[in-house]
């Protein structure tokens, strides 16, 4: 996994509360990364009919995974004893998360320009309340 993806993945365990929120990096960064961050899922949400069906199905397949990881793994880390061990079950967590979208066909810049997309665009959001 890239640098970039694991900064990406930072954020996919809250983000994966919201039915269609994109995945913004948290945490441990500047406001400048921050800033770098948000213009790159700015520029990675398609326009409307730029996004297939398929796509659509897969980010719906993808979300469905993201929150059983998230049940999951959310115990374990309330659970995790220290900072350091909590550290290191979200590490797992956002690794495991990046998987669920790889393994549903999409990459993570991918999954975050549907979402972003589907925040700003009614009929994205319904295309894929429909697909699921």
């Amino acid at each position: 996994m890239t640098t970039n993806n694991r900064i990406l993945a930072a954020a996919l365990f809250g983000a994966s509360l919201a039915v269609a929120g994109p995945v913004f990096a948290q945490g441990g960064q500047g406001a400048a990364q921050q800033s770098q961050q948000g213009a790159a899922a700015q520029r990675a949400a398609p326009a409307a009919g730029d996004i297939t069906d398929a796509q659509i199905e897969k980010f719906s397949d993808a979300q469905k995974e993201m929150l059983d990881v998230r049940s999951e793994w959310q115990g374990k880390m309330q659970n995790a004893k220290g900072e350091k061990a909590a550290m290191q079950q979200r590490q797992m967590a956002n690794q495991a998360m990046v998987e669920a979208i790889q393994d549903s066909g999409l990459t993570v810049d991918e999954y975050n320009g549907i979402a972003k997309a589907a925040q700003s665009n009614p009929q994205i959001a319904q295309r894929i309340r429909e697909s699921g």
